[in-house]
């Protein structure tokens, strides 16, 4: 890290400190503690690279701004601020594929999908620093964030546009269009087929033999596997996967009202009988 960006900067503090004996430890000690490492760290001329953290962080209104060099975990998490003392971050309302995950392309041929969009956002970032706006924390303690390039692009926008990740509808809207937009134009995985990932790490895997036969293979001929933009519809909208496509479903993929004949009626349930479902 650049010295610069090993100085922690906080603005409008959440808490006050407490010095209040605890049954641990004094947190008077602590204080003392913490108060020597930044005098270390700044007697040092920036030099102690990660001795506090090796992001520059600014905190206040619950969100926090995390920016530095960036280290690719995978295509929707990294590591902001270096190995030893970086920040881990989640990219918000995006879902890559897994690392181990392998796709099928147009030609139906197996490709490792998950590392080909590792080594996508690797070579984006380009070694260059990132800007990471968070707004919370997950389960695991990480930044959940919105990523932006040197060049102040969009990461999390990019990798959706780009059809290395897939917007995840169950946490935010955000990145639907763009992934419309990559469907439309079959990028990266859209090109082919592929086990969305939520669905992926719940153990559903790609069958082992693609559905196109040939006539002379002893099999019947199936029709070829759909395109991406003739997908099937529970894959195309059934967010939770319980095998229905409900109204709040069809509403956010913006295909409400759904009349008979559109490809997710039959999974829909219409009530009234009146052949359209979510009027």
């Amino acid at each position: 890290m650049r010295g610069a960006e090993n100085i922690l900067r906080l603005r409008r503090p959440r808490k006050s400190l407490s010095l209040a004996p605890t049954r641990g430890g004094s947190r008077l000690l602590a204080a003392i503690v913490v108060f020597s490492a930044v005098a270390l760290v700044a007697g040092c001329g920036g030099n102690a690279v990660g001795m506090l953290s090796g992001a520059a962080l600014v905190a206040g209104d619950g969100n926090e701004t995390l920016s530095g060099a960036a280290r690719v975990i995978d295509a929707d998490t990294i590591e902001v601020g270096g190995e030893v003392a970086g920040e881990r971050v989640r990219l918000m309302g995006i879902d890559a594929p897994e690392r181990g995950q392998h796709c099928r392309d147009g030609a139906a041929r197996s490709y490792p999908c998950g590392a080909e969009a590792t080594a996508a956002l690797r070579c984006r970032i380009g070694g260059a620093d990132v800007r990471c706006e968070a707004s919370g924390r997950d389960g695991y303690g990480r930044a959940i964030a919105v990523c932006f390039a040197a060049d102040g692009v969009d990461l999390n926008g990019w990798l959706v546009r780009e059809g290395h990740a897939l917007a995840y509808r169950h946490f935010s809207p955000a990145y639907v269009g763009d992934e419309e937009a990559a469907r439309r134009a079959r990028r990266g995985v859209w090109e082919g087929t592929f086990v969305p990932p939520w669905r992926w790490r719940k153990g559903e895997r790609l069958p082992e033999r693609d559905c196109r036969c040939a006539p002379d293979d002893g099999g019947s001929v199936s029709a070829p596997s759909p395109s991406r933009d003739d997908a099937p519809p529970l894959e195309l909208w059934d967010d939770n996967g319980n095998g229905r496509i409900s109204c709040s479903e069809a509403r956010r993929h913006g295909i409400a009202p759904v009349p008979r004949g559109h490809p997710a009626y039959p999974f829909m349930r219409d009530g009234d009988g009146d052949g359209v479902v979510c009027e």
